[in-house]
């Protein structure tokens, strides 16, 4: 039946009024893919049907997309904006490289480049839209730096605007280049890793498109359902987001076709190798809860599987319980190939580790990147914050959990060197998990504002996305204690899943929660370079002594000379007049504790708010204060130099003589060994 335009319109605004009353009501939708999830949470943007073959031989991808996307600004729009991320590698002019001053050199063999190519792109029939081939109006756009040499950002017009709340189904062709293993995806000899590697539809808002050219930073998209077949060579195992639908379909040819579907997500990647060991569990991290984890392990690493398997239930159990339970039915962690350049790397339910060559235990390789990479199944995969500008709400986030997991679960932890690709630990030396960030953030923690899009920051984005953010975590969790924070943490993962939150949203929450503004400290630490660091200014002992001199004064008689009169001042004061003064160097305040101790072992606690430069405290005891202490339970993270946070009478240096002495014998050895294999 054909309609009017009239009735088109009218169509349209029933729909769109249905879906406003379904997200103002609270039903409760059980969705496919083991997902239950209040429908004002679920809204279904951009879902994707694939059917992709790889050529192992040629080092293509190829095959169609059809993409059901569904405007959901109060706006009608004219055009769709897509990512074509392969095309990053295509010429060494493009953003990507550019930024990076990379070249690529003249001999560079073809299979060391990669590219992305859409052959034809058609909108299907709907309600909204006739049949339409518009590949004509295909354009490469370039709206953040005007280089004409990037191509990984594409504009497809619409022959007619797509209203709010009407959805557009495009059908897209396209082949795609893998790479000899760059950034994460490509390949090495027979391993294919898949990622950021199909036309992308970047994110529609009130205020325009959200969707840039691809900066060395990662990534941003709307959520929806991702149905994908995928046609290999029939020796591969295959890994992909999602759960794997039905039998793998095997075909004469000597290829089998692998059907994965996911609801609920805003990526999806892919592997494809015949040397994997697959090792499946049924895992109940809560009462009622479960899913099943799935490891794909390099045959090297057999010795690692118990490893990799307990550090993701370690994840799925810490971050259920603190924030909220692992809504999907699916985790998949990937063991990458050697020097595949994999490794280290989020998508949803999909995440890829990483080990050394030997692991050495007692380190926490390859714990730490496990936990790591499915933490961001939270912070990034279900809260979904814009990483290329606000990537410190899932980078610092995500480390400040994955530290607090490694602290729960595996305390302590201790340092590693490596020498000829050996391990050596040492015992002695541990490195609390929430100060193991601090040495990068006070490199160049003056650098550049929080506040500066991810994507234009050339010179601390790792000190900010990941070391200032988690030191932020450690200090909030320490100033108002663990229970308010895990608070604002579930909070805010209930509040925003499957959304998009800025970095104000998460602020509003956290003021809400602890009952505190905090405001003026979110103010300086997210807009200002700012730093915090309070300091032992000085330490005054003054031993109380009966004063010399005389208090006697004249006294002049009615018509006579001066009589000396003498003056009580009464007994001399005993002991020690003491003065602490602490100062404030940086502009980030927080109220600080500090722990002073007198000589016969009695000690007091001051407490400042911060807000003046300095402070000073006086007391008259009968012994001289002995030492001092900043922040003495260390809650104050961010203070970027603790050795001037503390005062002592008189140092012990056995501490340090004993590393001294510890590292000479290393040293020795090392020296030794190099002498007899000479």
């Amino acid at each position: 039946m054909r309609t009017t335009p009239g009735q088109t319109a009218l169509l349209t605004t029933l729909r769109g009024t249905m879906l406003s009353l379904l997200l103002v009501t609270g039903v409760q939708a059980q969705l496919p893919g083991g997902v239950t999830v209040p429908v004002p949470g679920y809204r279904p943007v951009a879902s994707y049907e694939m059917d992709v073959t790889l050529d192992r031989e040629n080092h293509t991808v190829s095959g169609t997309e059809v993409i059901t996307f569904r405007n959901t600004t109060r706006h009608p729009v004219t055009e769709l904006l897509f990512h074509s991320y392969y095309n990053a590698w295509k010429t060494d002019g493009s953003t990507w490289l550019s930024s990076r001053g990379r070249r690529i050199p003249p001999d560079t063999p073809e299979e060391r480049l990669a590219w992305l190519q859409v052959t034809d792109a058609v909108i299907q029939p709907n309600m909204f839209f006739s049949r339409d081939d518009i590949i004509e109006t295909f354009a490469y756009i370039q709206p953040d730096d005007g280089n004409v040499w990037d191509q990984t950002l594409f504009r497809l017009g619409l022959p007619r605007p797509l209203p709010a709340g009407g959805e557009v189904e495009l059908l897209i062709e396209f082949t795609l280049k893998v790479p000899r293993t760059f950034s994460r995806t490509g390949y090495i000899d027979d391993y294919y890793f898949l990622a950021q590697w199909f036309p992308k539809i970047g994110v529609l808002t009130d205020e325009g498109w959200e969707a840039h050219q691809y900066f060395p930073v990662e990534y941003f998209a709307d959520y929806g359902t991702y149905d994908v077949r995928i046609t290999v060579p029939s020796d591969c195992v295959v890994g992909a987001t999602g759960e794997l639908t039905g039998r793998p379909e095997v075909h004469q040819d000597g290829t089998t076709t692998h059907r994965f579907r996911q609801e609920m997500v805003h990526d999806f990647a892919w592997v494809a190798w015949p040397d994997y060991l697959v090792y499946t569990e049924d895992y109940e991290f809560m009462p009622g809860y479960e899913t099943e984890v799935t490891l794909l392990l390099t045959p090297e690493h057999r010795r690692l599987r118990d490893r990799y398997l307990d550090a993701t239930k370690f994840g799925i159990k810490y971050y259920s319980e603190w924030f909220g339970p692992y809504p999907y039915t699916t985790a998949t962690i990937v063991d990458p190939a050697f020097n595949s350049g994999a490794g280290g790397m989020e998508y949803p339910t999909f995440f890829t580790g990483g080990a050394p060559l030997f692991a050495a235990e007692g380190v926490l390789r390859p714990e730490g990147v496990t936990i790591h990479e499915f933490g961001h199944q939270y912070w990034y995969g279900i809260v979904g914050n814009n990483e290329v500008v606000d990537a410190w709400l899932d980078e610092g986030f995500n480390s400040y959990s994955e530290s607090r997991v490694q602290m729960v679960a595996y305390e302590p932890n201790r340092e590693m060197m490596t020498f000829f690709n050996l391990p050596v630990v040492f015992d002695e030396v541990e490195i609390p998990f929430r100060w193991a960030a601090a040495p990068r953030y006070r490199s160049s923690v003056l650098t550049e504002p929080l506040d500066m899009p991810s994507y234009q920051k050339r010179y601390s984005y790792g000190a900010n996305a990941y070391n200032k953010g988690e030191l932020m975590h450690w200090t909030l969790e320490g100033f108002l204690g663990w229970e308010t924070w895990q608070e604002v943490m579930s909070t805010y993962y209930e509040r925003w899943k499957f959304r998009h939150p800025t970095s104000e949203d998460f602020f509003v929450i956290a003021n809400e929660v602890s009952g505190i503004d905090l405001n003026p400290f979110f103010d300086t630490f997210y807009h200002t370079a700012s730093f915090m660091d309070y300091d032992i200014y000085a330490v005054e002992n003054i031993r109380s002594e009966p004063p010399a001199g005389s208090l006697e004064r004249p006294d002049f008689a009615p018509g006579g000379g001066p009589e000396w009169a003498p003056v009580d001042p009464g007994p001399a004061p005993d002991g020690w007049l003491s003065r602490v003064t602490i100062r404030r160097l940086g502009e980030l305040i927080l109220p600080v504790e500090v722990l002073v101790e007198f000589g016969d072992g009695d000690q007091v606690i001051e407490r400042w708010d911060g807000r003046d430069r300095s402070i000073t405290w006086t007391w008259q005891r009968p012994d001289e204060v002995v030492s001092v202490v900043i922040d003495p339970e260390e809650k104050l993270v961010l203070d970027i130099n603790r050795t001037n946070n503390s005062w002592i009478q008189k140092a012990d240096h056995r501490g340090a003589r004993k590393l001294v002495l510890r590292w000479l014998f290393w040293v020795q050895s090392l020296l030794e060994m190099l002498v007899f294999t000479s």
